[in-house]
């Protein structure tokens, strides 16, 4: 879409200087998430602290939306793996097919590192640091949207 790619186009960083930047944790999730969507464009950068803006292209959302693809992206902690990769956003431009008002966990209005942004809260309490990576997390994010109706 081209709203991201006029916001960060320029953010995203070769694997060599994302890993000079950032803790090796952050490095190894963000590998997973570029293996784990491997047809799409994913974008990272530093957020300056040790973690990672990260950035997926064109992300199918489903049939209750429109457009039916957008941006996702979100964050991994520079406290990664011990904190959640929480949350996640989509482009403001994308709306519900039928035009209904967005509910929670969706919250229009919002930003992610300079873009309006709408935000999905699915935060996971119970997770299992060794096994609830941030691929995992946002293949869950993005089941859970294509699975609204």
């Amino acid at each position: 879409m081209t709203t991201a790619v006029v916001v960060w186009s320029t953010r995203g960083v070769d694997q060599t200087t994302l890993v000079a930047a950032v803790t090796p944790a952050v490095a190894t999730a963000v590998d997973e998430i570029r293996r784990a969507f491997p047809d799409a464009s994913v974008r990272a950068w530093p957020d300056g602290q040790g973690g990672a803006f990260v950035v997926i292209d064109d992300v199918e959302l489903g049939p209750a939306w429109a457009p039916s693809s957008s941006w996702l992206g979100f964050m991994v902690s520079y406290l990664h793996p011990e904190t959640d990769c929480y949350p996640h956003y989509v482009g403001a431009e994308v709306h519900r097919i039928d035009r209904q008002a967005m509910q929670a966990p969706f919250h229009s209005g919002q930003t992610f590192d300079g873009a309006p942004a709408i935000m999905v809260s699915r935060r996971s309490p119970g997770r299992d640091p060794l096994l609830d990576t941030p691929a995992r997390k946002t293949q869950s994010v993005l089941q859970f949207i294509r699975s609204q109706s």
